[in-house]
């Protein structure tokens, strides 16, 4: 959820704010499981439900693992971060809550340009939680938009020192 804070930080406030860095960046464009699960509030009530019946998660996260729907680094991840109750209803608080905290990839291209304010944004190549094929299409070349991907999985990106590699 960090990257949703920085860039309607950026949004709202782009004379404050001089470079923009973004690992893993949530809020660039959004997964389709986070638009289903928090679109509307019959959905957003489902996912309650899901999160509350933690065997029934695993059920349906094994369910479209099986079918390909799923990949299995993401059910790893979900697994490891969703086994308390406490990790589920913190994720169902802060997908509900911060659902319209968004920038998408023109609105950062317009801003970096306009504001000339450096955007550089680190992906991983095995990241299945914030995958480059989801983010890396939709970016909108800039001489002010650095990315690189690298050669790591989402969680050991939180560990990558990409400004002195």
């Amino acid at each position: 959820m960090g990257g949703r804070f920085a860039l309607t930080t950026f949004k709202l406030y782009p004379k404050m704010v001089n470079t923009i860095y973004l690992v893993a960046a949530d809020g660039i464009v959004s997964s389709t499981l986070f638009k289903v699960a928090t679109g509307t509030t019959l959905m957003r009530g489902i996912f309650k439900w899901v999160l509350n019946s933690y065997p029934v998660f695993l059920y349906i996260a094994n369910t479209l693992t099986r079918l390909g729907i799923l990949n299995k680094g993401l059910l790893k991840f979900a697994r490891l971060h969703m086994h308390k109750k406490v990790e589920r209803d913190r994720i169902f608080k802060s997908w509900t809550t911060f659902r319209h905290l968004k920038l998408n990839p023109k609105e950062i291209a317009n801003l970096s340009e306009s504001y000339k304010i450096p955007v550089h944004i680190a992906l991983g190549k095995y990241d299945r939680v914030i995958p480059v094929d989801r983010i890396k299409p939709h970016l909108i070349q800039s001489q002010f938009l650095d990315y690189k991907t690298v050669d790591i999985t989402h969680q050991k990106l939180f560990y990558y020192n990409f400004l002195n590699p």
